[in-house]
Order: structure tokens, then C-alpha cells, then sequence
């Protein structure tokens, strides 16, 4: 349902603008269901379909495939 929001809200955002209630409808409840998604992933743990790890490490996981290297502290 989050990628079917973002994408949603992609798309009609082309059409009829970035400001159009429809737009930012479905923008906030795309992030509001990814945000849940990874509440509820880190919370499972090991069982989790998507490695919690990934999901600690956002932002060096977020430029994987950017070529950029992340810098570790």
C-alpha cells in the first residue's frame, strides 16, 4: 500500500500539480505506512522480512546505489 501511495501520489502529481489535495493525501499516507513498515520491521527482529540492520543504517543503506561512500564514524 506505501509504494502504491508514493507512486500515486507521483504520478497525479505530474498531472495535476504537487499542491492538489489528492496529491498530498496520498504523499502522507504513503510515508506515514513506510514509517509503520519499519516501526514494525525493527520490531520483530529476527523474524523481520526486511534485515533490521538495513533499517538502523538508513542513511548509509540510502546511498547504495549512488556510488557514493558513506563515511563511518
Amino acid at each position: 500500500m506505501a509504494l502504491l501511495a508514493v507512486t500515486c501520489a507521483f504520478t497525479e502529481g505530474g498531472r495535476s500539480g504537487p499542491g492538489a489535495p489528492e496529491v498530498l493525501v496520498a504523499a502522507c499516507f504513503g510515508i506515514a505506512a513506510l514509517a509503520g513498515l519499519a516501526v514494525a520491521e525493527v520490531r520483530r527482529g529476527d523474524t523481520a522480512m526486511v534485515p533490521p540492520a538495513l533499517l538502523r543504517r538508513w542513511r548509509s543503506s540510502s546511498r547504495c546505489g549512488t556510488g557514493r561512500r558513506s563515511r563511518q564514524a
